[in-house]
């Protein structure tokens, strides 16, 4: 079945619980808002009892009836999700209960809408600096070189590159990153913290942490975007990508980040950047791509 919305109907997609502004997000197949709501939070008469709290994160419109009635289940894993029309006024015919209940609904709304999605708190002294994450892999040198040379020398943000190696030679892919931007090129170690207008080349199994003083490398690989600050990031993926970091890099978009694919024409491999724009994310040639971070960061 689909799931509807006021006067929007779904059969495909995803809806998104954001537990913090108590509130729903429906995205069509492609990846676009379509349409949001506020939400009450907690358990109903029906629901399972060994699952008492709300879940939050994104689901996948594949949604049928539940056995209440009136509510629709949604399913993300193991975890199960009910939706329950809430009905206004229907088992109180006091018209002073129903009005209260209409301002409150319409206060909880208005402060909602006046809040933004917001990163997690940050450290006291943190820098809210993020980075260019770039991704790449068969076929990727060129274009990365292609994107490096577009940029100006003082590009005010790190720009990682993570590029899928055989044979994991990231030394000699310094070097070929070097010959095509005048921004100092370096390999990431653990512990190292990220500069502006610097370019780490970075192995998939290291990662990027936050701390008191801004963003070090550290961690593993598995979660590259979690801690970098979507609202001042960008993730770029060129060919050869990595299919599997297209869901990752449009939860970054959500929260804020740019977010763009290399678009088909001399892209060697471009199934992962196609996927990325089938999604709603901007498409370009490396170039462009690199005419569109700087513009987002003029220095």
């Amino acid at each position: 079945m689909d799931l509807q919305l006021g006067q929007l109907r779904l059969d495909r997609g995803q809806i998104y619980v954001d537990k913090e502004l108590a509130r729903l997000f429906a995205f069509d197949a492609a990846g676009r808002l379509k349409a949001s709501t506020p939400v009450l939070l907690g358990a109903v008469r029906g629901d399972a009892p060994e699952v008492p709290a709300t879940p939050a994160g994104r689901f996948v419109i594949d949604t049928w009836q539940s056995s209440v009635k009136g509510a629709v289940v949604m399913v993300n894993g193991d975890v199960a999700l009910s939706l329950h029309a809430l009905e206004i006024g229907e088992r109180d015919d006091d018209p002073q209960t129903r009005d209260r209940f209409r301002r409150d609904l319409d206060d909880l709304q208005m402060r909602i809408a006046d809040m933004g999605l917001v990163d997690p708190p940050r450290a006291a002294g943190a820098s809210r600096d993020g980075a260019v994450v770039v991704l790449a892999g068969i076929g990727g040198p060129d274009a990365v070189r292609q994107l490096l040379a577009g940029l100006p020398q003082a590009f005010p943000r790190p720009v990682l590159i993570q590029q899928r190696l055989d044979g994991a030679r990231h030394d000699k892919l310094v070097r070929q990153m070097q010959r095509a931007t005048a921004m100092p090129v370096q390999l990431a170690e653990a512990g190292q913290p990220l500069q502006r207008g610097h370019v780490y080349v970075l192995p998939t199994e290291l990662g990027v942490v936050a701390g008191d003083d801004g963003l070090r490398f550290g961690g593993d690989g598995s979660a590259l975007f979690a801690q970098i600050p979507a609202d001042d990031s960008a993730v770029i993926l060129l060919s050869g990508s990595d299919p599997a970091m297209v869901d990752p890099a449009m939860t970054h978009a959500a929260h804020g980040a740019l977010v763009a694919g290399q678009s088909p024409d001399g892209c060697y491999d471009p199934a992962a950047a196609q996927a990325l724009v089938a999604r709603g994310a901007a498409a370009g040639a490396p170039a462009e791509l690199a005419r569109k971070l700087a513009a987002r960061w003029p220095g």
